[in-house]
C-alpha cells in the first residue's frame, strides 16, 4: 500500500518496503528512490517547495531531498538531517510522527519507545533551511495525565501570529476520548537574542 505527499509540480509517492517514488506533474516523468532506514513514516514540503523534509521508519536521523533546479526537473539529492538530543535524551529507536510548520520555522517530533521518562514527549525543533536543513532543539512537550503519548498533532496553516500546535491525546479521565490541547510557540524574531 502506498501513501503519497505533493506540492504543485511534484509528488511524492511511497511504500512499506523503503521505496518510494518522485513524479514531476507536468510531463509525469518519475524517479525512483530507495532507503536502508526504512520506509517513509512523513513528509512535509518546506514552504518554498525547494525540499522535503522525510521521516523513515528506522531511524533517528531525518532525510531531506534538495531539489537543484526547478520542475520538470527531478534533479535531486537526499541529504541526512541529523535531530540533536533526539537519541541522547530520550533513548529512542525512530521517529513515530511529524510536523513542519507552515513558514518553515518549527519542527514538532514524537518518538517510538524511549525510556518512561521521555514517555509522550514532542521534541520542537527550529529549524534552518539556508541553504541545506539543519535542526537545533527547542525543548519538549508533553500531554497531560499518566497517559501523554500523543495520538496526533499538527501546525495551523494560516494563524498569523507565529506557530501554533495542536496535539490531540487521550483524555486523563479515559481512553475512549480525546483532549486538543493548542500551543502557540513564539515566532523566531522574538524569539533570537
Amino acid at each position: 500500500m502506498g501513501q503519497f505527499w505533493m506540492n504543485k509540480m511534484i509528488i511524492l509517492f511511497f511504500f512499506s518496503d523503503g521505496t518510494f517514488y518522485l513524479w514531476e506533474t507536468n510531463t509525469w516523468t518519475s524517479e525512483p528512490w530507495s532507503s536502508t532506514s526504512g520506509f517513509v513514516k512523513g513528509a512535509s514540503w518546506d514552504p518554498d517547495g525547494r525540499m522535503i523534509l522525510l521521516a523513515f521508519s528506522k531511524s533517528s536521523t531525518m532525510g531531506s531531498i534538495h531539489f537543484a533546479s526547478k520542475p520538470p526537473s527531478l534533479d535531486a539529492h537526499l541529504l541526512p538531517v541529523e535531530l540533536p538530543g533526539m537519541m541522547s535524551l530520550t533513548n529512542s529507536q525512530g521517529i513515530e510522527k511529524m510536523a513542519w510548520d507552515a513558514s518553515g520555522e518549527r519542527l514538532a517530533i514524537s518518538f517510538k519507545d524511549g525510556g518512561d521518562l521521555y514517555w509522550g514527549l514532542i521534541a520542537i525543533y527550529d529549524v534552518r533551511r539556508t541553504p541545506l536543513i539543519s535542526a537545533s532543539l527547542i525543548g519538549f512537550i508533553r500531554g497531560p495525565g499518566d497517559n501523554p503519548k500523543p495520538v496526533a498533532f499538527s501546525f495551523h496553516d494560516k494563524f498569523k501570529q507565529g506557530p501554533l500546535l495542536s496535539v490531540v491525546s487521550p483524555s486523563p479521565s479515559t481512553q475512549k476520548c480525546c483532549m486538543l490541547y493548542p500551543m502557540y510557540l513564539e515566532p523566531l524574531s522574538i524569539i533570537r537574542v
